[in-house]
């Protein structure tokens, strides 16, 4: 059975992307853990000062990601 959830899907796509360059090789493991430590604290921003988290700050995340 395939796993499920998105942390296989983002283990997945980040070795794609390091695969193709697109990405600085890296320990993926710990790619994913930092990836989605951003986005936690970006939601929990967003829900403790969400006039700090708009469209334009989703977008810096994902650039500086």
């Amino acid at each position: 059975e395939a796993e499920r959830g998105v942390a296989p899907r983002l283990l997945r796509d980040l070795q794609a992307g390091m695969a193709s360059g697109r990405f600085r090789p890296a320990e993926p493991r710990l790619t994913r853990a930092a990836v989605s430590g951003a986005v936690l604290a970006t939601l929990q921003m967003a829900l403790t000062h969400p006039e700090l988290v708009d469209d334009a700050a989703c977008d810096q995340l994902v650039e500086q990601l």
